[in-house]
């Protein structure tokens, strides 16, 4: 307990400003954005391993874009409101180059192509993106990946109604329905459309341990 506790109180004061407040440090040159995204990912690496918190990483691409960072900054200029603050973003949205689960052994592998909107317009406003931070599958509840890291489910979430138990696999395929994709992970098209929900193939096999 007590090397816990020095660990965290070792931790450096800014890690635990707001947004606002670091964004604001990095434009007075009170800290640049390469020492605090290395900040960040020194304490990634200090308390994940017992927190399990962050389940994607992207570190090397992170200091590469905080040196950029710096260096725009040092000719005058910034990208936005967010210059150089390092962020975690849910693994349920999509990150360019960036492995994106949803929680789920369908995207165990998945690397999108292109930025999710929230997660463009926050790399946008100058936004630093380290790593991806754990979820439940579809961030609903339930399945995830058995025995893996990217597993976030709680009993806690996604109560069913009391008067019938909704199980998993309905709930995974009205998921699907909604993203346009079966129950194999197919993507629609105009000329392969999705099933009607009532004709989906059943995923039951997805939330076997």
């Amino acid at each position: 307990m007590l090397a816990r506790r020095m660990a965290t109180a070792a931790a450096p004061e800014y890690l635990y400003l707001s947004a606002v407040k670091l964004a604001q440090q990095v434009r007075e040159k009170k800290i640049s954005a390469t020492e605090l995204v290395k900040a960040s990912i020194a304490r990634i690496e200090e308390v994940n391993p017992r927190l399990n918190a962050v389940v994607q990483t992207c570190f090397e691409r992170a200091l590469r874009e905080a040196k950029e960072a710096d260096d725009l900054l040092a000719r005058g200029q910034t990208k936005g409101p967010l210059h150089g603050v390092p962020m975690t973003i849910k693994d349920s949205l999509d990150t360019e180059g960036v492995i994106t689960t949803g929680g789920t052994v369908g995207r165990l592998h998945y690397v999108p192509k292109q930025d999710a909107t929230v997660v463009a317009r926050l790399r946008a406003a100058g936004a630093i993106l380290v790593g991806k931070s754990n979820t439940p599958e579809f961030t609903l509840a339930g399945g995830g990946i058995p025995g893996g890291r990217v597993v976030g489910s709680s009993d806690k979430h996604g109560a069913a109604p009391k008067d019938r138990p909704v199980h998993p696999s309905e709930l995974a395929a009205s998921v699907y329905h909604a993203l346009g994709v079966d129950s194999k992970l197919r993507l629609s098209s105009p000329e392969q459309p999705a099933l009607p929900l009532a004709q989906a193939e059943p995923v039951d096999e997805l939330f076997q341990s």
